[in-house]
């Protein structure tokens, strides 16, 4: 009888152990089913990814301020993947006054990120790089005390995605 006791205890605790490695690899996270594009190589085009509104221009006294809608945005990108330009319809860039700014904003008009167009940290994030781009921001840009009416903003994505795919791309909104 101890014998058969100590088969069934065996049994028992094999079983067991059976049960909580099933229980383990059924918690465990899948494999991702994110792919970056077709084919699993390269990211999304950021043209078929992100969408900006035809600005708004508001100009008081000498500031000019351009605010430009986020219309659609998919990807896994944030904030940090992307930087910016203004160039003109001949396609030079043009460079930034020491009166200008951008600033990324939420719905209520809060701002959510900053990114240096002039000085040390000119072409950085120097807040809210890590914010994910979503249709719920406003990209405000302010030109004192120049107008960049005629020209356009381009958006240049650059970087990895949240998903791990590569980010690289561009946009360019029109200024009326």
């Amino acid at each position: 009888m101890e014998d058969r006791a100590v088969r069934l205890i065996a049994a028992a605790t094999i079983i067991a152990i059976a049960l909580g490695a099933a229980l383990v690899w059924v918690a465990l996270p899948g494999p991702s089913t994110t792919r970056c594009s077709p084919g699993g190589s390269g990211g999304t085009p950021l043209q078929t990814a992100l969408a900006l509104s035809t600005p708004s221009e508001e100009t008081v006294g000498s500031d000019h301020w351009y605010n430009f809608s986020v219309g659609a945005a998919e990807g896994g990108w944030t904030l940090g993947n992307l930087y910016f330009q203004v160039q003109t319809t001949g396609g030079e860039v043009v460079s930034p006054g020491p009166g200008w700014s951008l600033t990324v904003s939420n719905n209520d008009g809060e701002s959510v990120a900053t990114y240096a167009l002039t000085g040390a940290a000119a072409n950085m994030w120097t807040s809210g790089g890590s914010v994910p781009l979503s249709s719920l921001l406003t990209i405000d840009l302010l030109t004192t005390p120049d107008t960049i009416s005629g020209d356009a903003l381009v958006v240049i994505e650059v970087g990895t995605t949240s998903y791990g795919c590569p980010a690289q791309g561009s946009i360019s909104v029109e200024i009326p």
